[in-house]
């Protein structure tokens, strides 16, 4: 397995999407006085430490909101930096198209070179050719998250995937 490093630079989705209280199954030892009493035991079949049978239990964790992006807007926009979130990002989701069409160029910054020229008005333009393009999309993200949290950027983003 590799990791590709990509760059992105144009109109992209931001989505304020924060842990919030959730819940996550683990196999582990119900016997509160083992030490392994509420942690990952894997398939066992009874605990290694006191014998106990292993059973599945619920715990409360923090995780970010369950969102298929691919099964959610019909395949049309792609989420960037899914491995990997720059310092003060790791609350955010970004988007970016994923048709063929005008906004946005991706580049692998170690082989392709490129020189990008813009100034506010097309910068203007890419933004409503982007918010136009995926109108469906957009609401839909502002239907899951809240209005509120999607906002339409531009800007020059680094990701890994």
């Amino acid at each position: 397995m590799s990791i590709d490093y990509k760059c992105y630079v144009g109109p992209y989705v931001k989505v304020y999407s924060p842990d919030s209280p959730s819940t996550k199954e683990i196999e582990t030892c119900p016997n509160p006085s083992c030490s392994k009493h509420q942690k990952y035991m894997g398939h066992q079949k009874c605990c290694d430490e006191c014998g106990t049978k292993i059973v599945t239990v619920k715990l409360p964790t923090m995780a970010p909101l369950s969102f298929d992006v691919f099964t959610e807007t019909d395949a049309t926009m792609a989420e960037l930096m899914t491995e990997t979130k720059p310092k003060g990002l790791k609350d955010f989701r970004l988007f970016v198209g994923n048709r063929c069409g005008p906004p946005g160029l991706h580049f692998n910054p170690h082989c392709d070179t490129y020189a990008v020229e813009t100034n506010g008005p097309a910068i203007i333009s890419q933004m409503q050719q982007l918010e136009t393009m995926y109108m469906s999309e957009i609401a839909h993200l502002k239907e899951v998250f809240g209005k509120e949290n999607v906002q339409i950027k531009w800007g020059v983003v680094g990701y890994a995937r």
